[in-house]
Formats: C-alpha cells, structure tokens, sequence
C-alpha cells in the first residue's frame, strides 16, 4: 500500500458533551458533534502531543545523570473561518453545511469541549464509520486571537489547553 497522502485527511467534530467511554466513542456519540473540518484553517490548526516533561534522579552510586520522561504535554491551537451574511451578521449554516457554528463554539473563554480527531487514509469529507480511528482531546478554549497576517479568510487563532487525551476507535452502536 503506498504512503497515504496528508492534505484534506484530518476530519475534527467537536463534541459539546463527554462521550461515555472515551476509548470508545459511539457513531452515535460522534455524529451528534459538529464537523468542523472544512471550517478550519489547516495552516494554523494542531492539536498534539508537545515534549514530555523530563526528571533526572539518580541514585547516589550513579555516575551519570540519566534523563527520564514524566508527565505527558500537549499543545493546541484551533483557527475557524469566520462567516458573515451581507449585513455582517455571523452566518449560521443550512442544509447541513458547517458556517459560523464553529468559531460560535469555540468563541468564549473557558468553554471546555472534546475534539475528536480522525487522521487516516479517509478523506475530511467522508463520514465517520465503525472502526475508524481516532485522537480525541478535552480542551478549554482561551480568547480568540486575531492573526498577524490579514491576507486570506478572515478566521481568528484560538488557543487550547488539553486537559487529556485518548485513542481509540469508533465503536457500532449508540
């Protein structure tokens, strides 16, 4: 099987409620989030494992100082597109097209959600399926930020806190 191509890959929902078992999120649990991944700028958004925290202690009888890994860091940054109708109102999707609800979501300080993250040969656009793999994060949001360049859409650089992480597969079932 050849090597998998990255562009247009990452499928992100957001999930306003805690699945049940984070190790094993539900179609069901999945489908009831929003599907963020054509709402995101792929430049500016990651979420990921950052370099642990690392600890030496060695004993006494030691003649080198061994490093050792400790707690787990992540980083994460979400940039969702803005969208305004012609009077510059915040646009609200029909249809079943994704507009303004993601930067809606995520706006506000403090608001903690997980994002569900499926990185696979699969492209954004297809739907999520049993068996699919997937990354799943709790975050906290901070204050969107405006970013340095204005070239482009208009979006806004939101910065995540990730409270914990997961990996698992989407199980049948509600």
């Amino acid at each position: 099987m050849p090597k998998s191509k990255a562009e247009g890959r990452e499928k992100w929902i957001l999930l306003s409620a805690p699945p049940a078992d984070p190790t094993a999120v539900t179609l069901t649990e999945a489908q009831a989030g929003i599907d963020a991944s054509c709402a995101l700028s792929s430049a500016d958004s990651r979420i990921s494992a950052a370099a642990s925290a690392t600890f030496s202690d060695p004993a006494i009888c030691d003649e080198i100082a061994v490093t050792e890994f400790g707690q787990s860091n992540y980083e994460g940054t979400a940039a969702p597109f803005r969208y305004f109708d012609e009077q510059g109102v915040s646009e609200v999707g029909s249809e079943g097209a994704v507009r303004d609800e993601v930067y809606q979501a995520l706006k506000d300080k403090d608001t903690e959600l997980y994002v569900l993250i499926r990185d696979t040969s699969k492209g954004s656009r297809v739907a999520l399926e049993a068996g699919d793999e997937y990354e799943l994060y709790q975050v906290v949001t901070d204050n969107p930020q405006r970013p340095s360049s204005r070239e482009g859409y208009q979006k806004r650089l939101i910065p995540l806190a990730i409270r914990d992480a997961w990996k698992g597969e989407i199980a049948a079932g509600a």
